[in-house]
């Protein structure tokens, strides 16, 4: 993932309470060093990214690709285009929705979901909960203890990775836990 910086106040429609909006452009890249940036993207032509601090929103869609990097208790959405990447601290929300490709790190106390999406993978570094649903392709690794609810459809490969020789636990009803609790 290539990122290019951009001070949050350039042309790219940010104010000075960093909310920022990438409606329309062919590519755009943003980065917004401080806390509780709020960047909207879409319609742009090929790629919107963003690199911001602690509480950050970031609602990508209708756009070839959205990134994202960021740190603790962030909230990332991307729905409705061919791919999105992201990389957050702890306690983050990722949701992917009617995406093609989803790809995600994320920290301790993170919650991410994928739905309707072909493929999703899921990075988790720490207690984590992750729900698949209605996907054709679901993987998801741990290195920490989480719980994982996976419900793929008819087709789906769904698969869940435990790292560091953590045991692999089916609590039943498509939950499936790594270490213990």
């Amino acid at each position: 993932m290539a990122i290019f910086a951009l001070a949050c106040q350039a042309d790219y429609h940010c104010d000075e309470d960093g909310r920022c909006d990438c409606h329309g452009r062919r590519d755009c890249v943003i980065s917004c060093p401080y806390d509780r940036c709020d960047v909207s993207c879409s319609h742009t032509s090929q790629s919107c990214g963003v690199v911001c601090g602690d509480d950050c929103e970031f609602d990508c869609h209708d756009s070839n690709h959205c990134s994202s990097f960021s740190r603790d208790k962030s909230q990332i959405t991307c729905h409705h285009l061919p791919s999105c990447a992201s990389e957050c601290g702890e306690e983050c929300d990722f949701e992917c929705r009617d995406v093609s490709d989803c790809f995600a790190r994320a920290g301790d106390r993170s919650k991410l979901a994928c739905d309707h999406v072909a493929l999703c993978e899921i990075e988790c570094e720490g207690e984590c909960e992750v729900s698949c649903s209605d996907v054709s392709r679901c993987y998801v690794s741990c290195d920490g203890p989480c719980e994982v609810e996976l419900t793929c459809n008819a087709v789906g490969d769904c698969r869940l990775t435990c790292e560091g020789g953590q045991a692999q636990r089916d609590l039943g009803s498509g939950t499936y836990r790594c270490g213990e609790k």
